[in-house]
């Protein structure tokens, strides 16, 4: 009995360490560093991250709307009327914005070569089409 309190209590501690670790924000506050991304080569000479991030480069416009909403460029998020970036990071089905020392995770698909929908949690998508 009192071993398995000592597995609880040990249990307990470190989900509380994770929480607390990612409540201070010293985990989601990670600062984006290219140098320490080490890029996975494909047999083509390209990396799997330039590959992953290609259909999202461009100027997107949520759905029903007809003004920019974002600009994403090989490494950066940008805002109308706003020329300050914010890095961000993609895989195939992710999407990792650095924004003032916080880091926002997000799934990503592209549905069609103009239509991207970008993923808050599995019940709330967000779509957005290219705009030309």
């Amino acid at each position: 009995m009192i071993r398995t309190l000592a597995h609880l209590l040990l249990l307990t501690i470190v989900v509380l360490a994770c929480h607390e670790q990612g409540a201070n924000g010293t985990e989601s506050r990670a600062k984006h560093d290219s140098a320490t991304i080490a890029p996975i080569d494909d047999s083509s000479g390209q990396s799997a991250e330039s590959l992953a991030i290609r259909p999202l480069i461009g100027t997107w416009a949520m759905t029903g709307e007809s003004h920019m909403s974002f600009r994403l460029s090989k490494d950066s998020l940008y805002y109308p009327n706003n020329d300050d970036g914010f890095l961000y990071k993609a895989t195939q089905d992710s999407i990792h914005f650095y924004m003032d020392g916080y880091v926002n995770d997000f799934g990503w698909k592209i549905r069609s070569n103009d239509t991207l929908e970008i993923i808050v949690d599995t019940a709330q998508s967000h779509f957005y089409y290219r705009l030309k």
